[in-house]
């Protein structure tokens, strides 16, 4: 609970209050975790996206809790970015029901997606990869049109990934 002197405090004196903000993250911590530990799991799991991190969020909400059926028609998802603090972006998507065809269902996306199992699937390289891969980036940048692959894609890409030649 918040203590009495938190409450009639003026709003001003609160702003770098510690011992507010630890009450309040105390008070927050079961709420904040059952709202925004499924949409963090693949962030967790990839790291930092930057400008994808919100569609990762979405896409990991889509996997575990459409997954389990509870993305249900009428519930809502608030979206909230924000870059370097300059500008954020928050808008609210509404779970609706499917059309009559019943193609793009919240299931039907998080089937597709498969999102867990992928990055369950994922192979582990030596960080040396990771050098080669944006080396032959730089080459490619650097070399200009027409350029053909040279990294190796054999075994490295899902099923159905393409580039073109």
């Amino acid at each position: 609970a918040i203590a009495e002197e938190h409450l009639t405090k003026p709003i001003e004196e609160t702003y770098a209050d510690k011992a507010l903000e630890g009450t309040l993250k105390s008070v927050s911590k079961s709420s904040y975790a059952q709202r925004l530990t499924d949409s963090n799991a693949a962030s967790k799991i990839v790291g930092n996206t930057y400008t994808a991190s919100v569609f990762m969020g979405i896409a990991s909400l889509i996997d575990r809790v459409g997954g389990r059926g509870d993305l249900t028609p009428g519930k809502s998802v608030v979206v909230f970015s924000y870059g370097s603090g300059a500008l954020a972006t928050m808008y609210r998507l509404h779970v609706r029901q499917p059309t009559s065809s019943g193609v793009c269902t919240i299931e039907d996306m998080a089937k597709k997606l498969s999102l867990t199992e992928r990055l369950a699937s994922r192979e582990e390289v030596d960080p040396s990869e990771l050098d080669l891969a944006l080396e032959t980036r730089a080459r490619m940048h650097r070399g200009g049109a027409p350029y053909s692959p040279v990294y190796p894609t054999d075994g490295r890409m899902f099923p159905g990934t393409y580039y073109l030649n």
